[in-house]
């Protein structure tokens, strides 16, 4: 982005940030079905809401493409861990 965009311009946002944010999007529709205990759906929702808006931060604010992968690999690593602990959450039933 150049540093003359106005408040209200329209981004376009990348076709792989529309594609990371489908895991996401699942793991809180799923979690709003499947039964888990409350800890286990905050968890979900919560690492899965955060992961689709940093990935469109990252996705519209970064410029660099080498840093847009270096972000989206970490945070996708942190979210893989969280959904991971959701899906145990989900297959014990406590």
């Amino acid at each position: 982005m150049n540093d003359t965009s106005r408040f209200g311009e329209p981004v376009e946002l990348p076709w792989w940030a529309f594609a990371l944010a489908v895991p996401p999007l699942a793991v809180v529709i799923l979690a709003a079905v499947l039964s888990a205990p409350w800890w286990g759906r905050a968890l979900g929702v919560a690492s899965s809401v955060a992961m689709i808006a940093i990935i469109v931060r990252v996705a519209a604010r970064t410029e660099s493409r080498n840093m847009q992968s270096v972000w989206i690999s970490l945070l996708g690593a942190v979210w893989f861990f969280c959904a991971v602990t959701w899906a145990v959450s989900v297959a014990a039933g406590n």
